[in-house]
């Protein structure tokens, strides 16, 4: 599956942060990362995270966020390089992270190919998500107060019932993960994903 980008150049504003980092046992403790905080600037993703030298070389760019894939149902990458120490690593060079979670996609995604949302368990597969999503960022040494960016790829919100849908598995992924001491995040395209969620809140659903 191919992933999305943040274009070149591209001004975000991300709530990015890290909190405490899980020791591993039999192993030296990892250095806690920075506390969460809010960063504004130039940032990318990639589909599997770099090598702790290629992030160092990065830094003698404009560049200083980084878009991380943490899991998902319909994650494309494998974990790669990213780890508590990689976390903890990188972070203490200077870079701000945006963890983000590929999981279940719309019932009328435009992309075929992936696991969707059952539109009669949105609860049970919303927390499940967000389950995963805490359990996942936390074994990466993100720990609460963190960010996670739910990433929902385009579909066709002019789909009444799917568009329904999407808005209440997501309502459940948000207060999911703020029972689980995390910060919810919505990642999608501007034409869809976006413009339902904003409307959605505009209106109080």
């Amino acid at each position: 599956m191919r992933r999305n980008r943040f274009p070149s150049p591209r001004v975000a504003t991300i709530a990015a942060g890290v909190v405490a980092a899980v020791a591993l046992a039999g192993c030296l403790p990892v250095r806690p990362p920075p506390s969460p905080g809010v960063y504004s600037g130039l940032g990318f993703d990639t589909c599997g995270a770099p090598s702790t030298g290629a992030m160092s070389a990065w830094l003698n760019s404009s560049y200083r966020s980084i878009g991380i894939y943490v899991g998902g149902a319909n994650r494309g990458c494998p974990d790669g390089n990213l780890s508590a120490s990689w976390v903890s690593t990188v972070s203490h060079q200077g870079w701000h992270l945006a963890p983000l979670y590929v999981g279940l996609q719309a019932p009328c995604v435009w992309q075929g190919g992936l696991a969707t949302i059952n539109p009669g368990a949105t609860a049970a597969q919303g927390v499940a998500a967000a389950d995963d999503a805490a359990n996942r960022a936390a074994n990466f040494g993100l720990g609460g107060g963190t960010p996670i960016y739910f990433d929902m790829e385009a579909y066709n919100n002019a789909d009444a019932n799917c568009r329904n849908a999407v808005l209440s598995f997501v309502n459940f992924w948000v207060a999911e993960l703020h029972n689980r001491g995390y910060v919810a995040g919505f990642y999608s395209s501007s034409a869809s994903g976006i413009a339902v969620e904003a409307s959605a809140v505009g209106t109080g659903n």
